[in-house]
């Protein structure tokens, strides 16, 4: 029986003490991180997959055939030819996501014109005048205490 510290700081108190980690057979995490890096490496590198895709938010709309490469964010299953909303064969996950229809405006699409369209100048001189006109606006509400009410 190991001897009882007579340490007087909090830190040998039980509940202080660092809680024992689960452990896992080296070999096994190896390869489960191999497997996690596979399937994200394919994910990422999946021609006509972006990640600025939209989220299906239209419950009712109809079921369509993925007419295109589409995977499972859970296990890297390839989609195609199921229905959207189909839980995957693979692991049963729903996909909550389904690609844009083909010719359709995307976020990425949106988002490139945005950029297209700006210029850093214009970007700058907006930082500059919300921090301009802000600064004072911060110091006239705490003069005034506006929107608190009591003391």
């Amino acid at each position: 029986m190991p001897e009882p510290s007579h340490d007087p700081s909090v830190f040998s108190e039980p509940h202080m003490r660092p809680a024992a980690k689960p452990t896992i057979a080296p070999d096994e995490a190896a390869g489960e991180r191999r497997l996690v890096d596979e399937v994200r490496a394919d994910l990422l590198s999946a021609p006509g997959q972006s990640i600025h895709e939209e989220p299906d938010i239209f419950p009712a709309r109809k079921p369509e055939v993925l007419e295109q490469d589409w995977s499972c964010s859970r296990c890297g299953y390839n989609l195609r030819g199921l229905e959207a909303g189909h839980p995957c064969p693979e692991c049963g996950h729903r996909e909550l996501y389904r690609p844009a229809p083909p010719g359709s405006a995307s976020y990425a699409g949106w988002l490139a014109g945005k950029l297209a369209g700006g210029s850093p100048r214009l970007g700058w001189l907006t930082a500059l005048t919300l921090a301009l006109a802000g600064g004072p606006l911060a110091i006239l509400a705490a003069l005034f205490k506006s929107g608190q009410s009591g003391v």
